[in-house]
């Protein structure tokens, strides 16, 4: 799963839904996990514990949200520093006191 995170996070063409639904996946990937598979596992000779690999299952799905989402607000944060920067450059523009007619087109 971590090839799949890192392979949807490098495609830049993915949008917020698309990452909203994979999270949600996972969630539910997460609670399915939690739901179906026993925490330990009884057979007549033998008795098997699986609490600590349904608890690293779970560790490894957590990590792989946690890792999204803060991929998802990295980008966020990019596009917002962009506008920013866009306004800024718009309002020193505004600003500017013209010196020529060239000056009082723009």
């Amino acid at each position: 799963e971590e090839l799949r995170v890192v392979a949807f996070i490098d495609d830049a063409s993915k949008s917020r839904a698309e990452y909203k639904a994979y999270v949600g996946h996972l969630r539910a990937m997460l609670e399915r996990l939690r739901r179906e598979c026993p925490s330990e596992i009884r057979t007549q000779m033998m008795r098997v514990d699986a609490s600590e690999v349904n608890s690293t299952l779970a560790k490894c799905g957590k990590r792989r949200i946690k890792v999204l989402l803060t991929a998802i607000a990295m980008h966020n944060r990019d596009r917002c520093m962009l506008t920013v920067r866009e306004f800024q450059f718009l309002e020193q523009r505004i600003q500017r006191k013209p010196y020529c007619e060239e000056d009082l087109v723009e």
